[in-house]
């Protein structure tokens, strides 16, 4: 069946349909590049042919297997399929063909179809193949671990991984001890991989992902991509780190949204980092990303930055005792000397707009910060109430399992124990600004509503009503506003009227 070119009208929902064909994103190019002329798209769910034409992978999509070696595809993709199906797909595949293979092990006829041994077949087809892990969440790829590339395993496992709680700390005790070995005890053990092979020409035939091509002449042999595609919208980026085979960390930050509707974070935040290099004193230098350009490639804006090592705040240990937490100082220090640095009038300052503790990374000697799309200059001070609103406090629910409990703790009873620390980081951020504390009920309103303007806004961009949307900050407004005395004092156990 062949579906014709012209881009189908439909509304977009607020999870976004382009957040099921991430691992286009793994795909070398095939002849001609993308779109490709033909794609067999085998087990896919109803919509996704469509959405492949639509989103410029494809001009002519198939859903059936070869019937004889002249019934070629460019690109040959199987989501769910036996170990007679994959055979079938693969069993013509052009010089320069390109295929991808999804595999979920708990599935009937895919419990035997281990990585090591489908690689292998593919192999002695004539087919060069690499492996990589999928993480999901609610049915969904939100990481694809390159196994091909020795270093990206520990490296994910090490900076990228939560091991907050008991469990996780054993799964990543495990994975570090499996990791040193080859790839092959990785993925004896996995459920979920994907496989992407090649058919090689005369000129040899790359693994690496046609978005990275420009990339690919800073290191030998193939470039591969850990893909890290999380985010609850359709307006969340999807972040590609290219892994060298021999090395052991990123060689670069890769930026693009799934969408081109969605481009506008990508080139804000070029501009950003751009006018932050220059303005940087020497003891910020190297805590923000230095941008390396914009491009377009398959019709998407696409950004590319200076990767920086460091694990999130959010996954180190919370202290045991509650006077403090050695993490939060050092967030509140990095943040202070930025507004120092960008004040243009007490207290509008270049504010980041997402720093949350995910945001904010300690590689054991500096705090530096990544993901800059929503900068924007505002008060300055929003950004420490949206960090201490986002913050994992010791013993307590963490922000995105009870938000409402979280904002009562925090800005709700400034006499507890939560409450006193944070508004110790408040009294201290407003000393060094020479912020009036008594600003701080008025920000924090402001702060709620421009993230509920902003959700509203990538609601709307993505095709659905925001009327209907369930936003978070809109109820924490509601709330907020429901506290004695309409809102919170930081100068006192008073609350200000």
């Amino acid at each position: 069946m062949a579906i014709p070119h012209p881009r189908a009208d439909s509304g977009a929902s607020v999870s976004g349909a382009a957040r099921d064909v991430d691992w286009r994103f793994l795909l070398p190019a095939p002849p001609g590049g993308f779109p490709a002329r033909r794609v067999r798209l085998l087990g896919a769910a109803g919509g996704t042919a469509q959405l492949l034409v639509d989103l410029g992978v494809a001009l002519e999509i198939t859903e059936t297997g070869p019937m004889d070696h002249r019934d070629t595809a460019d690109v040959t993709v199987v989501l769910d399929g036996d170990g007679a199906t994959i055979a079938r797909a693969t069993a013509a595949v052009p010089p320069g063909g390109v295929v991808y293979i999804a595999v979920d092990r708990r599935r009937p006829g895919q419990q035997v179809q281990s990585p090591g041994r489908l690689n292998q077949r593919l192999r002695q087809q004539g087919l060069r193949s690499t492996t990589y892990w999928r993480l999901r969440a609610k049915d969904r790829d939100t990481v694809f671990v390159p196994l091909g590339a020795q270093g990206a395993v520990p490296w994910f496992v090490r900076e990228v991984m939560d091991d907050r709680g008991s469990s996780r700390k054993l799964v990543k005790r495990v994975l570090l001890l499996g990791s040193r070995g080859s790839s092959r005890q990785i993925g004896a053990v996995i459920r979920h991989y994907a496989i992407v092979a090649v058919s090689p020409t005369t000129r040899t035939a790359a693994l690496t992902p046609d978005l990275l091509v420009p990339e690919q002449s800073s290191a030998p042999g193939d470039l591969l991509p850990l893909v890290l595609a999380r985010g609850q919208g359709a307006w969340s980026r999807v972040v590609l780190l290219p892994f060298a085979a021999d090395a052991t960390q990123p060689s670069c930050v890769v930026k693009l949204a799934r969408e081109a509707e969605h481009a506008d974070a990508t080139k804000r935040e070029q501009r950003t980092l751009k006018e932050l290099t220059d303005r940087l004193p020497t003891a910020l230098t190297g805590t923000v990303p230095e941008a390396r350009g914009i491009r377009t490639w398959s019709g998407l804006t696409v950004g590319t930055e200076q990767f920086l090592p460091g694990r999130p705040l959010a996954f180190w240990a919370a202290p045991a005792a509650a006077e403090g937490d050695p993490r939060l100082d050092r967030a509140v220090d990095w943040l202070v000397a930025l507004h120092l640095t960008t004040t243009v009038r007490a207290p509008v300052a270049l504010q980041h707009g997402d720093l949350t503790p995910r945001n904010v990374r300690w590689d054991g000697r500096r705090v530096s910060v990544v993901d800059w799309e929503s900068a924007r200059f505002g008060p300055g001070l929003c950004d420490l109430l949206y960090l201490l609103l986002h913050w994992m406090w010791p013993g307590e629910s963490a922000f995105d399992r009870d938000p409402e409990a979280v904002l009562d703790l925090v800005f709700g009873d400034p006499a507890g124990p939560v409450g006193a620390l944070a508004s110790h980081q408040v009294r201290r951020y407003c000393a060094a600004l020479q912020v009036d504390q008594h600003q701080v009920p008025a920000l924090l309103v402001a702060m709620l509503v421009r993230q509920a303007l902003d959700r509203a806004e990538r609601v709307g961009a993505s095709g659905a009503d925001a009327a209907l949307d369930d936003n978070l900050y809109a109820r924490l407004l509601v709330r907020a506003a429901q506290y004695p005395g309409a809102l919170p004092s930081w100068a006192g156990a008073a609350w200000l009227t």
